[in-house]
């Protein structure tokens, strides 16, 4: 390729040279891209009908991508790539593929958490569902919750939670960036609220009329940003459609000492943990919390979190001091968001 670096047909005789080698040599070249959408919006018009016209022409060459929002090239019929790429929806597992998940992630954690685990899967399959149906059935955010749930000696579920958090930052950011101020007002409500509310509590808080938001709603809902939730009346529920999206927005953006905060981590440890269980996970938290050991934004929330599942009120109590003492020690700024007792 080097040696026609300078040619006007610079472009075309790479892809001979590509083409010509993949044909000798009797292989395929598949691309696995990300975000490809991204990808989409770097190209220019140009550049685009070029890619096409490759995939098109090209058995050679083919493409397997993947993107978490609806990609404006599969519906407008403007754009070079409308009604080109054969779309698979992926939807979240289902109760056995959960189980299997499960079972998978309990081999990397000690014996008595494992046997906990095949015990709700084999006695308690209601749980197994409530899970899968808090999370959308999502693996990542699946994963996320069972680490923190097996993670009580050092917080390092929060610190791998934080790094995710990072990564998915840029991501999430630009999703929020595509949306207009009024659908960003609409998902901010959504979002912190994280349980599905109505139209009329979404244009309460935003202060726009039901008719407006509801067309808002319908948009957001094409784009896959929210689900709708139909009742029995005319008067359907809305939340967040990709759940760990909605984590990533209540950990980024929830106000100190907001209940909503850390409540997709309460939800859960109502699911998996009967009342007994809540006070046994409880005082093996404080005794970790007194040790010192724990990573600070661990001790805060699964604090939080266990005060809110309606476990003793002097358990409640100790959680507070001992956490409130430790991020004095630690002359932590996240003092401040610790709840009173």
């Amino acid at each position: 390729m080097e040696s026609f670096q300078k040619d006007e047909e610079y472009e075309s005789k790479c892809f001979k040279t590509i083409e010509n080698y993949l044909k000798t040599n009797k292989k395929k070249l598949i691309l696995f891209i990300d975000n490809i959408g991204d990808l989409f919006k770097k190209f220019k018009d140009k550049e685009n009908h070029r890619l096409r016209e490759v995939l098109l022409t090209s058995s050679e060459i083919r493409i397997v991508g993947a993107s978490s929002e609806v990609l404006e090239h599969t519906y407008d019929y403007s754009k070079p790539f409308f009604d080109f790429f054969k779309i698979v929806d992926l939807n979240g597992l289902d109760q056995k593929e959960t189980e299997t998940l499960l079972l998978k992630l309990s081999e990397k954690v000690n014996k008595e958490e494992r046997e906990n685990v095949e015990n709700i899967i084999k006695n308690f399959p209601g749980r197994v569902e409530a899970l899968r149906r808090l999370t959308g059935g999502v693996p990542r955010s699946i994963v996320l919750l069972f680490e923190v749930f097996a993670d009580t000696k050092d917080g390092n579920s929060f610190k791998n939670l934080e790094m995710v958090l990072d990564r998915v930052t840029p991501l999430y950011k630009d999703r929020m960036g595509d949306l207009s101020p009024n659908q960003q007002e609409i998902v901010d409500v959504i979002a912190m609220s994280w349980d599905a509310v109505s139209t009329k509590y979404i244009s309460e808080q935003t202060r726009v009329e039901s008719k407006i938001v509801s067309a808002q709603l319908k948009e957001l809902e094409k784009n896959k940003i929210i689900l709708k939730i139909e009742t029995s009346k005319k008067n359907h529920l809305y939340q967040i459609l990709e759940r760990f999206f909605n984590v990533w927005y209540l950990m980024r953006y929830g106000r100190r000492r907001d209940k909503n905060k850390v409540q997709w981590l309460v939800q859960f440890l109502e699911i998996w943990c009967d009342q007994k269980e809540l006070t046994s996970r409880a005082k093996r938290h404080i005794e970790a919390v007194n040790s010192g050991r724990v990573y600070e934004k661990h001790a805060l929330y699964v604090t939080e979190a266990l005060i809110r599942t309606g476990i003793d009120i002097e358990v409640q109590h100790e959680l507070l001091e001992c956490t409130r003492e430790f991020l004095n020690i630690k002359n932590s700024n996240l003092l401040k968001e610790l709840s009173k007792s």
